[in-house]
């Protein structure tokens, strides 16, 4: 999230109830990001902090996945954002809704599918971003991706979903 300016927002972020996203091949992508943050030392799974890097970083991956400039969005939408570390697979994830500000471009990109987006990086790679707003569904919606379960319930995300619940 490096490197966003003023699109990162400086609020501060909170988790809350259950969801179901999903994914498919064309609605992912995948930005490159300075290693700022080392995996927890324990080797669990933990909730972490979100930082302005972390906010910048997420920011620029889902707007390279919609083709926006990441300086089309304000930030990202307070509690609706979320990250942790996956000690057993040494992956960090995150979900997060972006706000789009005033920019047309980016208030299209953040409806239907776009509404919500979840990532996930491997320790020492780069942020993968996907739409997960329609996932599961029904016929319009995609698959949602396998989120581990530890991470689904330290957010208080339903079994086999990927996105918290009203979104």
């Amino acid at each position: 999230m490096a490197g966003c300016g003023s699109s990162a927002s400086s609020s501060t972020t909170t988790t809350r109830g259950p969801s179901t996203p999903a994914v498919s091949e064309s609605t992912t992508s995948t930005i490159a990001v300075s290693q700022s943050r080392s995996p927890p030392a324990a080797g669990g799974t933990e909730n972490l902090t979100i930082t302005n890097a972390d906010r910048a970083q997420l920011v620029a991956a889902a707007a390279a996945l919609n083709n926006v400039p990441a300086a089309d969005f304000v930030g990202l939408v307070p509690g609706d954002t979320f990250l942790a570390y996956d000690g057993p697979t040494a992956t960090y994830w995150a979900g997060a809704k972006l706000d789009p500000g005033s920019s047309m471009q980016a208030q299209v990109s953040t409806q239907d599918d776009g509404s919500y987006i979840l990532f996930h990086r491997p320790a020492g790679a780069n942020w993968i971003a996907e739409d997960v707003g329609l996932a599961g569904a029904g016929a319009g919606g995609t698959t949602c991706p396998a989120v581990p379960s530890t991470i689904l319930a330290l957010w208080n995300w339903g079994p086999g979903t990927c996105r918290p619940t009203g979104i």
